[in-house]
């Protein structure tokens, strides 16, 4: 009501109901035999076989500051070192994936500083970045995507982490925005501070 005062002074006796964004199931099905041929196609990882792809973590947001993506760098690294397991260490990659416009400054700025900090971290050869991809691709990499990091705070809703629950990945997010409303906290997924 704080949000919508109108609503409050022309209805004060009715309280405003959420109504959240769906997702339509019919546009995250691709053909069976899709998801093991093409994954390591889009991710231009030759070495991925059918029934040995690796863990593959997910961040997928627009090239924006704002939304945090040298934090899934960052909490990708300190994994990597933090495992004692070596196949852990070989079997894993993170595919940073989203919007990417080269008319706006910020989105190739971003994209160069995530190049940089990888390099930085030490990771530049765990770490795949697709810029701009089709919604094929988009779904194909949810659907082969184990664990999706959201990283925004305070982000509005954020279809998301739906849409990589509804695929099955393990879905692990800021604590802050939307995830609150639709990531039960160690049910659904995982809610956290934003640091590594």
């Amino acid at each position: 009501m704080q949000s919508f005062p109108l609503i409050r002074r022309y209805y004060p006796h009715k309280a405003p109901r959420i109504l959240y964004p769906a997702i339509n199931e019919k546009n995250y099905i691709l053909p069976a035999d899709t998801k093991a041929t093409s994954i390591g196609a889009l991710l231009n990882r030759p070495d991925f076989a059918p029934g040995k792809t690796p863990l593959i973590i997910t961040s997928l947001n627009r090239y924006e500051r704002k939304k945090n993506i040298n934090l899934a760098l960052q909490a990708y690294a300190m994994f990597l070192k933090s495992t004692s397991n070596e196949s852990d260490k070989q079997d894993s990659v993170l595919v940073i994936a989203g919007g990417y416009d080269e008319r706006m400054l910020e989105n190739v700025d971003h994209h160069l500083e995530l190049v940089n900090l990888a390099n930085k971290l030490g990771i530049i050869d765990k770490v795949v970045f697709l810029r701009s991809i089709s919604n094929d691709q988009r779904v194909l990499l949810l659907q082969s995507s184990d664990i999706l990091l959201y990283t925004p705070a305070n982000e509005h809703f954020g279809i998301v982490p739906v849409e990589a629950m509804w695929l099955g990945a393990v879905v692990i997010a800021c604590n802050s925005g939307g995830p609150l409303e639709s990531i039960e906290d160690g049910k659904t997924g995982f809610l956290r501070q934003p640091e590594p």
